[in-house]
Parts: structure tokens; C-alpha cells; sequence
């Protein structure tokens, strides 16, 4: 179906204004139904009076026409679990071409990010001695960062 288009008059809306948007989204409807009409302020009783002597419903309040986040065509974000290897995050940032990953918990709530220089910095970081004793990394991990095989463990 088409995106809805929303069919208004100005602020503070008299008679003129309401039955025009309404007459408005009628006539662009007899062409491709997706126009409603809507109002930006309280109805006035001249205004309730025509719409209930024509029985005509009112048209439905919207707070604002400003665009919002929510209007955005949004791609849903890759996103991955604290859990995950630094290797794996970075396959996903080189994979998808981004400068930052979100970090999920289980209900996929963010709990925060992993950015391009965070993975660098710690990449550049494993000169340092005893980095990996250090570290709370698992050793499933360590064995996938490296390319490694567990021989003995």
C-alpha cells in the first residue's frame, strides 16, 4: 500500500481550514486512497456545528507536521553480544562498512558501542606484556582471534 499522506490547514484551524483539508484528501482519494485529512488545534464550535449538521467526522488531531526521526527510512542495525570476539566485530565493521558496532544484551536492548578505533587501539594494544593475562577474554576467543587450535586443554 502507499505511504499514508496526511492533508492539514494551518495552526489554531477555523471552518475554512478544516473543511478544506477534509475536502482536500476526498478529492485526492477518488485518485489513489491514501490521503487523511487531519487538524493542528482544537475545533470551534462553528466548526463542530458544520461537521455535525453534514455529519462529517473531525478530523483527527495531530500534535506537529515537524519530520521526525520516526518519518526516516531507518536500516535495521547490525548489531552483536558483548560475547562476541574482537576479530568477529571486526569482520562485521569491514564486512558492512561501518565506523561503529552496537553491543546488544540478550533482549537485543544497546548496551553500548564498539567503534573502529576501540578495535585498533587494542589491536595495538597486544604488544603490551602480559595483555591476554590480563584480559577477561575466553578462550574460544583467543583460539578465533588467532586462527588457532586448542591441542592440549
Amino acid at each position: 500500500m502507499a505511504e499514508t499522506v496526511y492533508i492539514t490547514g494551518h495552526k489554531n484551524p477555523d471552518s475554512d481550514s478544516i473543511c478544506s483539508s477534509i475536502a482536500y484528501a476526498e478529492f485526492k482519494n477518488k485518485f489513489e486512497n491514501k490521503y487523511i485529512p487531519v487538524r493542528q488545534g482544537k475545533l470551534n464550535q462553528e466548526t463542530e456545528f458544520i461537521l455535525k449538521y453534514f455529519n462529517v467526522p473531525a478530523p483527527e488531531y495531530i500534535e506537529t507536521v515537524k519530520t521526525q526521526v520516526s518519518d526516516l527510512n531507518i536500516d535495521k542495525a547490525v548489531h552483536v553480544s558483548k560475547d562476541v570476539s574482537i576479530k568477529t566485530a571486526w569482520m562485521i565493521i569491514q564486512k558492512y562498512k561501518i565506523k561503529t558496532l552496537p553491543i546488544v544484551d540478550k533482549n537485543e536492548r544497546l548496551i553500548g558501542i564498539v567503534t573502529l578505533s576501540d578495535i585498533t587501539k587494542k589491536y595495538m594494544d597486544t604488544n603490551e606484556n602480559n595483555m591476554i593475562a590480563k584480559s577477561n577474554t575466553t578462550l574460544k576467543n583467543i583460539i578465533e582471534t588467532i586462527n588457532g587450535n586448542l591441542v592440549f586443554g
